[in-house]
């Protein structure tokens, strides 16, 4: 198994007078190999405590408890637990110096080698890729891990429910890890989405540091690929991140990846994708300026239409059915009543019958009587 890790100090913290605040190394682990990385936060003032800290204590305990029997369940276990121990190392560290726990912020990166699989566990904005030796493709084994707005990074502090621990079914000829600062530049570009590829990443770039056939064609003997990478980022490609650069790398000599066509591996113009990501963002503007003028349009024609009100009805009196006037002529139902004094015929719920003039005139006499005086 080859199997190596540098860091390197970025342009911008030499011009700073920082040191460099990423540290990784990989490490010898029963039937296989492992690596580790970590990126001190560049804000935290123990950044470069953080992420040596980090990678010290991950794989001292990687070796230390690593299971005799060495299955997937198991390994998972052990980087769950690494990742807590790291954790609670730097809290306690903030504790003793009586210092916010985000000053010791940090990002971290696990990879386990063995016949049996590949494991990782993974925190913050760096990222891990595979050579899958079936197909050929550079798989994201893990992505950066970033808040809500895509730009501040999550790291270890983040706790584990923002952890990535998982292992894969599939047969790897190679696996890197590296920090944000050559991963954005060269592996996982940003740009790459406007050149087709629908992962992101550049296999251009990654076959240099994980394809043993790319080496065997240019007579890299692979044992000097460490020295080959430093010599490169030391020199021509210098300014190619300001950033700290960090890689780390695990290669299987036993097992053959298979190689694609050549469109697949070929060189990006960089310059091209910039103008298609341009033209994008300008039809995105364009497209987000036509909603807005029609919103406003709409919102313009809403308040130019005329008040409509209501003109109320008058309203007409329900039509009232008045009976007939009732005449003395004429028989009508009366309710029981006693006019015993009038001393005449009335039935009770009966008809009051026809009767003369002079009855009528006597009735009124009566009706109209002071009911005070005596008869």
């Amino acid at each position: 198994m080859i199997h190596f890790a540098f860091s390197l100090r970025g342009t911008d913290h030499e011009e700073r007078g920082r040191c460099c605040e990423d540290c990784s190394r990989t490490f010898s682990i029963p039937g296989g190999c492992g690596l580790v990385i970590a990126d001190g936060v560049g804000s935290a003032s123990m950044a470069a405590f953080a992420s040596a800290t980090a990678c010290k204590e991950a794989s001292s305990f990687i070796r230390n408890y690593f299971p005799p029997e060495g299955d997937r369940e198991s390994l998972l276990s052990l980087l769950r637990c690494a990742m807590n121990r790291c954790l609670s190392v730097l809290i306690k560290a903030a504790e003793y110096a009586g210092m916010d726990p985000m000053e010791f912020a940090t990002t971290l990166s696990i990879v386990l080698q063995t016949p049996k699989g590949t494991c990782i566990a993974h925190a913050g904005d760096g990222g891990i890729i595979g050579l899958n030796a079936v197909s050929g493709d550079y798989d994201i084994l893990a992505s950066p891990v970033k808040g809500e707005d895509g730009h501040l990074v999550v790291p270890l502090q983040g706790g584990p429910g923002t952890w990535i621990i998982r292992d894969f079914d599939e047969s790897y000829a190679s696996v890197m890890a590296s920090t944000d600062g050559l991963l954005d530049a060269l592996y996982l570009p940003p740009l790459m989405k406007y050149a087709g590829e629908e992962t992101g990443v550049y296999p251009y770039e990654l076959q240099k540091v994980m394809d043993l056939a790319w080496m065997e064609k240019r007579d890299l003997d692979p044992a000097d690929l460490k020295e080959y990478l430093i010599a490169r980022f030391e020199r021509e490609d210098r300014y190619v991140t300001g950033d700290d650069k960090t890689l780390a790398v695990l290669i299987d000599p036993s097992v053959k990846a298979v190689r694609r066509s050549g469109d697949y591996y070929r060189k990006q113009d960089f310059a091209l994708l910039e103008m298609r990501r341009d033209g994008e963002i300008r039809r995105q503007m364009e497209s987000r300026e036509q909603e807005i003028e029609k919103a406003d349009a709409v919102s313009e024609k809403k308040q130019n239409l005329p008040s409509l009100t209501m003109e109320k009805e008058e309203e007409k009196p329900l039509p009232v059915s008045l009976p007939d006037p009732i005449s003395f002529s004429q028989e009508r139902p009366v309710r029981e009543r006693n006019l015993s004094k009038v001393g005449k015929s009335v039935e009770k719920e009966g008809t009051i019958k026809e009767k003369p003039a002079g009855f009528c005139n006597r009735i009124r006499s009566f009706l109209l009587a002071d009911p005070t005086e005596e008869d």
